[in-house]
């Protein structure tokens, strides 16, 4: 009896004995398996595949030859995952398997987590796929009936919703949270969607819109929370634990956000004919873009998406006009215009502008070289040899003596035109422009013209395409009338220098931020006598 026990107590310490130097030697397994698994627990399972893919690639150089060959294929295996699963690259995700089984032949992958595409690409790379001899990645905690993984608190409670509903998502964090981003999956679905929840008092929350409602069965969210530093503190499930609501077309409770009223079903598009109240959008034509692809305008997007910074995001929640930067709400969600060019962002407020126009002036009569015409109609003569001022006695009405001329426009002054106009809403700015008149002036001319503007915009300041629009400026702004063929140089011109500029345009914007334009502004002269004339130009403009 003491003799086996002996046996056994030799046996156990020759074992430990030369188990020694290889534990000695791969003294990085545990810090190397912590990484794997924060790569992929904490980056991959957030959608984070870069920061997953970076982390697990830093981690087999810092191994050397500090860690085992099958700690080492565990790190390759999982960015063969992060490429294969996360960003679709079966290419590079081979790669990464056959360093893996060249490593450990007996590596195994993480099917829990792994896409059928990736678990083919790692079938098909030689070298078997017995359980490796490291455990895979740690899982997050196990959850418990009706529980799911994380620290945050979120409402609604899981429980059964009826379809077509959208359902408010409200979360609260212990954790210093700076950014919170709830994601989803409909039913039948193979693309995780995302929106960034809103901070409401101690909560964050959004909407989970209805166009990923509307098939009966389960579907799964989850959330993630980051700090200042952009890291995960927080989360409510994860991609592989996340949480689940079953949708059914059985009627039941609507849900809400905490303190506010239930949310109203929405209106099922199969059946609501033309203009029947409540399907506002069953005619809207929307585009073929999914979440997250690169848009111009609104209308290119999937229904439910709206075109936001260059990309196709989820539309807004919404329950009135009001509550929408751009478009209307409809079903609770903002949407773009009927249009082909719905806006697609929010739209630049500093808008500078440069333009070039030739002024126009209404000018002629008889005798316009006279003292009293001067005075009452703001004509001046000079002589075209010498520049001296020139004037013909009063009194005198010789149609063939100089200075007379058939009333009509008479050209005036090429000016350029420095602007700057602030957006107060989408359609409405205010601005100022400083210009310089050249061409045609007399002496004594001031060329420097300086009025206030008030734009109305017919379409958005967020979309592409034709932008007509209306203006009332007025201020400083002295031009001339120049007729020059009459044997004297004969001038009209306004003095004080005080105009009304009214006027029209149009414009193309060549993307929301950027566009070329023509206008028409009428010159309504004060003093010292009533005048008209017109300023065509044409401008660039560019939004900041």
């Amino acid at each position: 009896m003491h003799s086996r026990a002996l046996h056994r107590l030799l046996a156990t310490l020759v074992v430990g004995l030369f188990s020694l130097p290889a534990v000695a030697q791969f003294t990085r397994d545990s810090s190397a398996n912590q990484k794997i698994d924060e790569a992929i627990n904490n980056h991959y399972l957030m959608m984070e595949f870069d920061k997953s893919e970076g982390l697990l690639t830093g981690v087999v150089q810092a191994c050397q030859d500090k860690c085992s060959p099958q700690t080492k294929a565990r790190a390759w295996m999982y960015v063969g995952l992060v490429r294969g699963s996360g960003k679709n690259d079966q290419g590079s995700a081979k790669e990464a398997f056959v360093a893996a089984k060249g490593l450990d032949s007996a590596v195994k992958l993480d099917r829990d987590l792994a896409s059928p595409e990736t678990q083919a690409t790692f079938d098909a790379v030689p070298g078997g796929t017995a359980p490796p001899a490291t455990p895979t990645a740690t899982p997050a905690p196990a959850a418990a009936d009706g529980e799911v993984p994380g620290d945050m608190v979120c409402t609604p409670e899981l429980r059964d919703i009826q379809t077509r509903m959208p359902i408010p998502v409200s979360c609260s964090s212990a954790a210093a949270v700076v950014s919170v981003e709830l994601k989803f999956k409909e039913f039948g679905g193979d693309k995780w969607k995302k929106t960034t929840m809103s901070k409401v008092g101690d909560q964050w929350q959004a909407e989970i819109p209805c166009d990923v409602t509307g098939t009966a069965g389960p579907l799964t969210w989850y959330v993630g929370a980051k700090d200042a530093a952009g890291e995960y503190v927080d989360q409510y499930g994860s991609k592989k634990q996340p949480a689940t609501f079953t949708l059914s077309d059985a009627p039941g409770d609507a849900p809400s956000f905490p303190g506010k009223p239930a949310v109203e079903r929405c209106a099922d598009k199969s059946d609501c004919p033309p203009d029947f109240p409540g399907c506002a959008s069953a005619s809207k034509t929307c585009g073929e873009l999914d979440w997250g692809a690169a848009c111009d305008n609104s209308s290119q997007c999937q229904c439910g998406l709206l075109c936001t910074n260059g990309a196709c995001e989820n539309a807004p929640s919404c329950t009135s006009d009001a509550e929408c930067d751009t478009g209307s709400c409809v079903d609770g969600k903002c949407a773009a215009g009927g249009g082909d060019d719905g806006p697609s962002g929010p739209y630049a407020t500093h808008w500078l502008g440069l333009d070039v126009g030739y002024d126009l002036v209404t000018m002629g009569g008889p005798d316009l070289c006279q003292a009293s015409r001067d005075t009452n109609y703001g004509s001046q003569c000079f002589d075209s040899a010498t520049g001296l001022p020139f004037e013909t006695p009063d009194g005198f009405a010789d149609p063939t003596r100089p200075g007379t001329s058939a009333a009509g426009f008479a050209p005036g002054q090429l000016r350029i035109k420095l602007g700057y106009d602030f957006a107060i809403t989408e359609n409405l700015t205010i601005g100022a422009r400083v210009g310089l008149g050249l061409l045609n002036t007399r002496p004594s001319f001031v060329p420097v013209s300086a009025e206030a503007r008030v734009t109305y915009n017919f379409t958005s300041l967020a979309s592409a395409g034709l932008r007509p629009f209306v203006y009332v400026g007025g201020g400083l702004y002295e031009t001339n009338g120049y007729l020059g063929s009459l044997g004297v140089d004969v001038y009209k011109f306004n003095s004080p220098p005080i105009a009304i500029t009214p006027g029209l345009g149009l414009m193309y914007a060549i993307n929301p931020n950027m566009g070329v334009k023509l206008d028409v502004s009428a010159l309504l002269t004060l003093a010292p006598s009533v005048g008209f004339g017109l300023s065509p130009s044409l401008g660039f403009v560019y939004g900041l």
